[in-house]
């Protein structure tokens, strides 16, 4: 049976995080940060299985500039650049099921709100005789399509642009219906 999962957080700058080194490394990309010229490198990063930049209406673009522009575009020390959404994926799908339903969710959310979405999906973790090892009882299952043992946490990381952006690209005012308190 499919467990549920999801969590929702800010990228918030007076938190000390960036929007361009949280899509680096939930895409496993290398991206320099223009705005502080810090380089983040998680290209070596393993277990992304796919990662993808989502416009309204259903376009795409290049992940560094895109979220390069975005950081630019906020000029609070204090701004709430974006929002992620961490969500479990049914072990019970296949591969190919479990990105439909990653980028049909990320589609939706882009269209509702008029946001740049990016979205990466993770695979489960391995779990080693070594793991099992040191705690028999944690949670295993086995692939049957590669007959891989793993903890069975498929995953999509979900991050969405905090202002507005338009099917061409262009950025706009934050989105009212996802502020928080902040």
């Amino acid at each position: 049976m499919a467990i549920y999962h999801l969590s929702a957080k800010a990228i918030e700058r007076s938190k000390g995080r960036s929007a361009v080194a949280a899509v680096a490394y939930r895409s496993a990309s290398r991206i320099v940060d223009e705005r502080t010229g810090t380089e983040h490198d998680y290209s070596r990063k393993r277990g992304v299985l796919h990662a993808e930049v989502i416009l309204p209406g259903g376009g795409t673009a290049d992940r560094a500039e895109a979220w390069n522009r975005i950081e630019k575009h906020h000029k609070r020390g204090d701004a709430v650049v974006a929002r992620e959404i961490e969500v479990a994926l049914p072990s019970e799908l296949n591969a190919a099921q479990r990105q439909a339903l990653a980028l049909s969710y990320a589609r939706e959310l882009s269209e509702r709100y008029g946001v740049l979405v990016d979205v990466a999906l993770h695979a489960s973790r391995t779990v080693t005789p070594r793991d099992l090892a040191r705690d028999p009882e944690q949670h295993w299952e086995i692939d049957p399509e590669t007959g891989r043992r793993h903890n069975g946490n498929w995953h999509a990381h979900i991050v969405l642009s905090a202002c507005s952006v338009s099917p061409a690209g262009e950025l706009g005012k934050k989105v009212a219906e996802m502020r928080s308190e902040e």
